[in-house]
This record gives C-alpha cells, sequence and structure tokens, in this order.
C-alpha cells in the first residue's frame, strides 16, 4: 500500500490495524482522499494513545478529521456515551454531525446532535437510542447534564472545535461547568486556527502537549486575496453585479446583523438567490438555510464572524467581506471559508477608498499579495478597462477630434459669444392695464 494512502492509521501495514482502523481505511479510501494533511499526520498517534491535546492548524486543514479519526478508533459501539465533541455555533455542530456521520455509520456507532433551538423533548426522546457520540453546544449539553438526561460517566474523550471562540467570559463558564461534570480520566482535546484564549483555556481543561503546526505550514497558493474599488452606496450594487459572474457562490460578510436582512431584501428585489444567517432564526431555519446554500439553490449566504465560526462548504469559490473585517484573526476566519483542503478561492473586500486599502493590507496574512480586481463586461480582471478597451478609446478620441474640428473657434478659444437678446424686463401686475375700468 502506498505511504500516503496509509495516512489516518500511522502503521506500517495493514496487518497491524485494527477493526475499526481498517474499516476508517476504507471511508478514507472511498471519500477519494489522497495524502494526509500536516495536522492530521501529526495529532492521530498523540490523541489514539490518549493524550490531552491543544492542536492549532490554519483553517482548512482538515482539524475535524485531525480529531476525529483517532477518537472513533478508540470508541466502541456498546450503547454507552463514550465521546463528546463541542462547537460554539448551532451551525458548526450540525456541519460535525454530518462528518461524524458519515465515519461512524461503518463502525455501528451512534451519534446524535444536541444543540439549542431545537426541539427539548424530542432530543430527550432520541437519547432513548443510547448514541456512543454527542455533538452540541454547550448550553444545550448543560441544560440536559442538569435533568440528568445524558449520562457522563463513561466517557472517555472530551472535544473542543474552533475553541479559540469559547474562551470568552461566559462561554469559558459554559465548559468549565461541563467539564467539571466529567470523569477525571476523560481525555481532553481542544482545536483550533489561532492561539486565541489559549491560556484561559488550559486554566480550565488539562491541556498538557500543543500541537501547533502554523509556521509549518506553508501559504496557501491556492487562495486568492483581493479587493475591488467602490462607493460604499454602490455596494449593493457591486453585489448584483457579481452574483452574475460565472460560477459565483459566496458567503458574504455583514458586520452587524441588523444590516443582514436589508441586504437581503435589495437582493432579493434584484432578482438574486440568498438567504440570511444570524441568531435570531429558529435552529431548524437554520439547518434548511444551510441546506440550500449546500445543494447551489443559493448564490449569497450573507452572516455575521460569529454566526459563520466553522461553517464547512466543500468548493466555496468565493468569500467577499461587505463590510471590512476588524482585526487579522477574523480576517483569517472569513478567508478560511474557501479553498480549503487543496481547493482554489477567492476572498473579495469591497472598499472606497486608499485608506481601508492600507487597513486591509495588515490583515493578510504574512508574505500574501494583495490584488485589486475590477468588474467590467460581466468578468473579474486584474487590469482596469482603460487597458483593455485601446480599440473602443480610440474611436472614442476619433469622434471627439472630429466634432472639435466642426467647431474650430472651440479649439483656439475663440467660440463666438453668445449675443444676448434685448428683451424688455418683465412688469409687476403685467396686463392689468387692460381691466382698467
Amino acid at each position: 500500500m502506498e505511504n500516503q494512502t496509509r495516512y489516518p492509521l500511522n502503521v506500517e501495514n495493514q496487518g497491524n490495524l485494527t477493526e475499526n482502523e481498517r474499516k476508517l481505511l476504507l471511508i478514507w479510501q472511498s471519500q477519494g482522499f489522497d495524502k494526509a494533511s500536516l495536522i492530521q499526520e501529526k495529532a492521530y498517534l498523540p490523541i489514539r494513545q490518549g493524550e490531552n491535546i491543544q492542536g492549532i492548524s490554519p483553517t482548512g486543514t482538515g482539524k475535524t478529521l485531525a480529531y476525529l479519526l483517532p477518537l472513533l478508533a478508540n470508541t466502541e459501539a456498546n450503547h454507552y456515551l463514550q465521546l463528546v465533541i463541542v462547537a460554539p455555533t448551532q451551525e458548526l455542530a450540525g456541519q460535525i454531525q454530518t462528518v461524524v456521520k458519515v465515519w461512524s455509520k461503518p463502525l455501528n456507532l451512534h451519534s446524535q446532535l444536541l444543540v439549542g433551538g431545537a426541539n427539548l423533548k424530542r432530543q430527550i426522546d432520541q437519547l432513548k437510542h443510547k448514541p456512543e457520540i454527542i455533538v452540541g453546544t454547550l448550553g444545550r449539553l448543560n441544560e440536559l447534564a442538569d435533568k440528568k438526561k445524558i449520562k457522563l460517566n463513561q466517557v472517555k474523550a472530551f472535544v473542543l472545535d474552533e475553541a479559540d471562540q469559547l474562551g470568552g467570559e461566559e462561554r469559558l463558564s459554559l465548559v468549565k461547568a461541563f467539564y467539571d461534570r466529567l470523569p477525571r480520566s476523560c481525555q481532553t482535546i481542544a482545536f483550533q486556527a489561532t492561539v486565541q484564549e489559549s491560556e484561559k483555556l488550559s486554566q480550565v481543561m488539562d491541556l498538557t502537549e500543543v500541537i501547533d503546526v502554523r509556521n509549518q505550514v506553508g501559504p496557501n497558493q491556492n487562495r486568492k486575496y483581493t479587493y475591488i474599488k467602490m462607493p460604499v452606496r454602490k455596494r449593493i450594487d457591486g453585489l448584483r453585479r457579481l452574483a452574475h459572474l460565472e460560477g459565483m457562490q459566496a458567503l458574504v460578510f455583514v458586520r452587524a446583523k441588523a444590516d443582514i436582512e436589508k441586504i437581503k431584501a435589495q437582493l432579493t428585489y434584484h432578482g438574486i438567490p440568498c438567504e440570511g444567517l444570524h441568531s435570531d432564526l429558529s435552529s431548524q431555519k437554520r439547518q434548511q438555510i444551510m441546506q440550500a446554500f449546500h445543494q447551489g439553490k443559493l448564490i449569497y449566504l450573507l452572516t455575521t464572524d460569529v454566526t459563520s465560526r466553522g461553517i464547512d462548504i466543500p468548493h466555496l469559490p468565493y468569500v467577499i467581506e461587505y463590510d471590512l473585517a476588524t482585526d487579522q484573526e477574523s480576517y483569517i476566519h472569513r478567508a478560511g471559508r474557501t479553498a480549503r483542503m487543496g481547493k482554489s478561492g477567492t476572498i473579495i473586500s469591497l472598499v472606497n477608498n486608499d485608506h481601508v486599502i492600507r487597513e486591509l493590507k495588515h490583515l493578510l496574512p504574512k508574505d500574501q499579495p494583495l490584488v485589486e480586481y475590477f468588474l467590467y463586461e460581466g468578468e473579474l480582471r486584474d487590469c482596469p478597462p482603460e487597458k483593455t478597451f485601446d480599440k473602443t478609446k480610440a474611436t472614442l478620441k476619433k469622434k471627439k477630434e472630429k466634432k472639435n474640428k466642426a467647431r474650430p473657434n472651440v479649439l483656439l478659444g475663440k467660440e463666438k459669444p453668445h449675443k444676448k437678446k434685448n428683451r424688455k424686463r418683465q412688469q409687476k401686475n403685467k396686463g392689468a392695464g387692460r381691466f382698467k375700468k
């Protein structure tokens, strides 16, 4: 067997594989995976051996599979809860659950999604099927634990996905509340794209080994960092025009949740299929929107930084910044929604002046070029229209010269002034004399 397809297992030959690993290898091959990413390669054996890991790797490098595959190899099909995976948002939890189902089903393992906004009674009823794996959000998991509806005494591993988004004061208290319920022997794992909040998390959880591959992973050569210059008031029209590009589908980042519905209404008026994703929507509505976007029924998905965390849309060609990111970490997370796992993608920022362009340059990952794009003739180009329309420009110049030849005095600055008409000044109460008695 080739070395690159042997990956997720870190063994020298198939004879050393456990039954679960054999099945995982078959799925790995059937999914068309080639070579493992660096974080997948580095994290497999330590996690498989039960170590407490903090994994740090850029967006789009396969972090979910990096922790999931070794943990599935350790999970038994015995109807006892053994693995709990926590995500910062309902959307990310839903996506992780989708991945978990693909890889766990052939191992006869059952998983359940537990997030806020969904029907609590139905979730409690489904727990009667005794899943070995739970994927959820902290609020709902703590709620069910308080009600004693989930039994945590046999949990082997606890994972925080996008852990850098779980270090805020409120969420950190929820992490601690749930973590304190787990057995002392429970393995703890945190995966993230940045080192943000790492210190706070390590104070709450036992994370003894750090696997940080950011400096070993070169810049993503498949991702283009670009901008289009346009006035603020023209951004909606810019989105409308971009929507007609061949193959356009994009996550559109908006700074304020309140603006999402306004932008959506204007784009819908112009016939652009789009939806907004924000925290005011029910869990069911969010799932419907995500499904429609995955199926290609929507051109744009309008979202904020908070709601979009961890959203994984395979082969997403574009990310558009309607509003510029406020810091580099937010920009990197936004850009990371495209050009994932070796695919190509482009992030486009809509900017209105040189000052904003200078700000944007400070947000770029190290050593990444920023390219200006121009939108005309239904295409995105990296050169302005003047350089392309030489023939048209020459024709316009010729017409202008012809017009000026017909008016030679204009060219010589001797154009004859207009003669002032000699009109009598308008009289007040004009015609009043006619009606004199």
